[in-house]
């Protein structure tokens, strides 16, 4: 289990580093594919959670920035901006559950 965090938060890393300034724009495939497989086989509740990890580590590394401006307030910026990769992961894996399979899935995760 330790390692499914370890992936997550290296490709957050990853996601965030295909944004200037580093601007390394194929990690940010790198960064997803990584949130991906992460969730296979997951209910949606732990699915969210390591969604929101994920976008913990994409949002707190990528707008690091935030500290400066907002400093405490900046934490709960990351949790909001979190959420939406969290939403994300749960909406995949209850598709999953649900029985979706190869293209279908695709196209559900693609439109989430």
């Amino acid at each position: 289990m330790p390692v499914h965090f370890f992936v997550l938060i290296l490709g957050g890393v990853f996601y965030a580093l295909a944004f200037p300034p580093h601007g390394w724009s194929l990690l940010v495939f790198v960064g997803l594919g990584m949130l991906v497989w992460g969730l296979k086989g997951l209910s949606a509740a732990k699915a969210f959670r390591r969604g929101l990890v994920w976008g913990l580590a994409a949002f707190g590394f990528g707008l690091s920035w935030f500290g400066n401006i907002f400093s405490v307030v900046s934490l709960v910026l990351w949790f909001i901006l979190a959420l939406f990769p969290a939403c994300f992961a749960a909406l995949s894996a209850f598709a999953a559950s649900r029985g979706l399979k190869r293209w279908a899935l695709a196209a559900f995760v693609a439109l989430a």
